[in-house]
């Protein structure tokens, strides 16, 4: 009786957290995942991957803040203020808005020996477009290219997001 009991238990919290993960707010995780099953070995079409599609909250405004960037930086750029942390050495700020405030934002690593990583490719860099650049919903469409480091972990990719051109 007791083993069963263990056993119900287990895989009730193995359901569990398979679950919660799954429905993970990380965008970063998320584009990897999309990018792993999309776009690992195929070499004959492109693969386009639309942020929009793999986020699980609303937004109407993404801003993209390189290393070092300071809060005041980005209170600027987004038009309102900012009270988070400024971007630490080696990574990118994502920082998704919604009708002028903050709907969601996360840090990712470009170059990650250890994982498979993003890079987003374009001049969408919030702070040298030189004014308060964003990227819509619409806009958010990337074709993806994957690369291999030779001294990442075996199976590790680097994910390389290229902003499409919308029409």
């Amino acid at each position: 009786m007791q083993i069963k009991i263990r056993l119900i238990l287990i895989s009730l919290f193995a359901f569990a957290f398979t679950f919660i993960s799954s429905c993970s707010n990380n965008v970063t995780d998320n584009l990897i995942k999309t990018a792993e099953q999309k776009c690992v070995d195929k070499k004959h079409s492109p693969c386009i991957i639309s942020i929009n599609e793999i986020t699980k909250f609303q937004w109407d405004k993404l801003y993209l803040f390189s290393a070092w960037t300071n809060s005041d930086t980005i209170s600027h750029r987004i038009g309102f203020e900012y009270t988070g942390e400024d971007v630490p050495d080696d990574y990118t700020r994502m920082l998704f808005t919604k009708g002028g405030k903050i709907a969601h934002e996360e840090d990712f690593k470009t170059l990650d020996y250890y994982n498979s990583a993003i890079e987003i490719r374009s001049a969408f860099d919030s702070l040298t477009a030189g004014k308060s650049f964003f990227i819509t919903p619409n806009q958010a469409i990337f074709k993806v290219d994957t690369s291999k480091d030779k001294q990442a972990c075996k199976g590790c990719y680097i994910y390389l997001f290229t902003a499409l051109k919308k029409k």
